[in-house]
């Protein structure tokens, strides 16, 4: 049986660690001594917590809004906001787009404004769309 909802998260897969993507990301601010070391730090955590977030939408990608995802308790403004946003797939009568997003709960939903979307089971990602969805660190 079909959702109501046109959105649905479809897929939540963790992302794999990358050190080639690591080092860049490490290379970025050029910090040093203890300051890259906690750079480091931060950035392995968020490497360590990073998931990659299916979506499938009934309708085409242009009526996305991205600004309306989230992820969290609480109030909509204190939510987690999704993270390098890309279309997969797009028709006018489906579209499948995907989004990091970093310390997921998988018991809480993924918001879609007021819709509340309920996570699927972890599974393992596709690596053709891990090498389509390069990750890197927000800084």
């Amino acid at each position: 049986m079909k959702s109501k909802s046109r959105m649905r998260v479809i897929a939540l897969h963790r992302v794999p660690f990358n050190s080639v993507g690591f080092e860049r990301d490490v290379s970025i601010p050029g910090y040093a001594g203890e300051e890259l070391a906690a750079w480091r730090e931060q950035l392995r955590g968020n490497w360590d917590n990073a998931w990659l977030v299916v979506v499938e939408y009934d309708g085409p990608a242009s009526d996305i809004d991205w600004g309306a995802f989230g992820h969290g308790a609480g109030k909509p403004e204190n939510r987690q906001a999704p993270w390098l946003e890309q279309i997969i797939d797009n028709t006018p009568k489906r579209s499948v787009a995907a989004f990091f997003l970093h310390y997921v709960d998988p018991k809480l939903p993924i918001w879609y404004g007021e819709i509340a979307l309920t996570l699927p089971e972890e599974s393992a990602g596709n690596p053709e769309l891990f090498r389509r969805m390069e990750y890197c660190s927000p800084d």
